[in-house]
């Protein structure tokens, strides 16, 4: 990849020349082209703060409608926020749920929505109920035989108000069919909330298409390599009425100007937008991020993500046999992780440090809540996750599985 997109390997700017950066399920490295563009805001901005705050509110609507083509979706029906939490919070809160119902997530969900979750559960009298997802040894294997839209679906029960679920589950890369999810929520008129922080240019999504989802969250920072504290939510028509904005502010009533221009009068658009002086420049750089797309092609990109998805898994296999595979082999997601061998448990999320420190290699260090079907058995376990991106390399990858094997 030329430097006009990543100066990652350039000797002469890397302070770490044997750094490698394996780990664009965190945060992907920016690329330098759209550093530049942020910057050059940055330094138009400050020549006039004033005007440069006033004038953002249609240069950002501009790129809400550009943000929307890319998703295939309405830009009234997108809102942005710094990251998927935020967004997740947006609707988690603000979605009214019957008294005494229950809220229910998959035991594979991140930390923090899982507490957005157990937080509305604990401030509305809600009861909070978690399906296990199975782990278990045979099932990593071979990822056979195990219908997880079936298994969550019968799960839910006339209590459940409110589904959470993942589209790409940010421990180990499974992808979950949530528009089949949709079909049975809508059916059994349960709201249906997707985090999508690790779909968002890893997939190929068409939001016209979820028609029975009531929320959909996401990051760009990830795969998609946007600037940093970038990330968006997108409510269904159907549900948007009944979601309370969690911020109140110049366009919770009258629409005064300049607020008007945002939205083309659409009352939810300008409802959820960020309230306040703000600066907008990172958001701005995502012009830069969807002209790359455009350029390199979304295709080109997603099979070069698989390509190197592929490669971490045949290599561990190879080199580190001893690192137990959890990750389905062939699936959509370039996610990929593997459980840490029994003397490297105690170390757990320390190893993120340690091999960073030790061997200029980082990577994630995750949790994950395993679970055997067959006994009931459920353990905690860390992993190691690779999250590759177009600038890494096949010499990389194979030095990163070698760290782990000397480990």
């Amino acid at each position: 990849m030329e430097n006009l997109y990543f100066d990652y390997v350039s000797k002469k700017r890397n302070p770490l020349p044997n750094f490698i950066y394996l780990n664009s399920g965190t945060e992907s490295l920016l690329p330098t082209r759209t550093r530049t563009f942020i910057e050059k805001e940055h330094r138009l901005y400050e020549a006039n703060p004033t005007y440069s705050w006033v004038g953002a509110l249609d240069r950002f609507w501009s790129l809400q409608k550009t943000c929307a083509e890319f998703l295939n979706a309405s830009a009234c029906d997108l809102f942005f926020r710094y990251n998927v939490t935020e967004a997740m919070n947006a609707f988690i809160l603000g979605i009214p749920l019957p008294e005494n119902s229950e809220i229910v997530l998959t035991s594979l969900e991140y930390g923090a929505i899982a507490n957005i979750c157990r937080f509305k559960a604990e401030t509305e009298n809600l009861t909070l109920r978690v399906i296990d997802l199975p782990t278990s040894k045979e099932v990593t294997e071979s990822w056979t035989g195990v219908d997880f839209t079936k298994l969550i679906v019968n799960q839910l029960s006339a209590k459940t108000s409110l589904l959470v679920a993942s589209h790409v589950m940010t421990s180990n890369g499974l992808v979950l069919d949530v528009e089949k999810i949709a079909e049975h929520t809508r059916a059994k008129n349960i709201f249906f909330a997707v985090d999508g922080a690790h779909s968002i240019g890893q997939l190929d999504l068409d939001f016209s298409r979820f028609k029975n989802i009531d929320f959909y969250g996401g990051n760009f920072h990830k795969w998609l390599m946007g600037p940093k504290g970038t990330g968006f939510g997108w409510t269904n028509p159907k549900v948007q009425p009944l979601v309370k904005p969690l911020l109140a502010g110049w366009t919770t009533f009258e629409i005064a100007e300049p607020f008007n221009r945002f939205g083309e009068g659409n009352s939810y658009a300008l409802k959820q937008l960020l309230p306040g002086t703000r600066d907008f420049c990172s958001f701005y750089g995502l012009e830069d991020t969807f002209s790359i797309w455009k350029e390199l092609g979304p295709g080109k990109i997603r099979n070069k993500l698989s390509e190197l998805r592929n490669l971490v898994a045949e290599t561990m296999e190879k080199i580190c046999p001893e690192y137990r595979l959890l990750s389905p082999k062939h699936c959509p997601s370039s996610l990929v992780s593997f459980e840490l061998p029994e003397k490297l448990q105690q170390k757990g999320y320390s190893l993120l440090f340690d091999v960073l420190k030790m061997h200029q290699l980082q990577l994630a260090f995750p949790k994950i809540q395993t679970f055997d079907p067959n006994t009931g058995e459920k353990k905690s376990r860390w992993c190691v996750r690779f999250s590759p991106h177009l600038w890494n390399s096949e010499d990389e990858i194979v030095r990163a599985c070698g760290i782990l094997r000397n480990l």
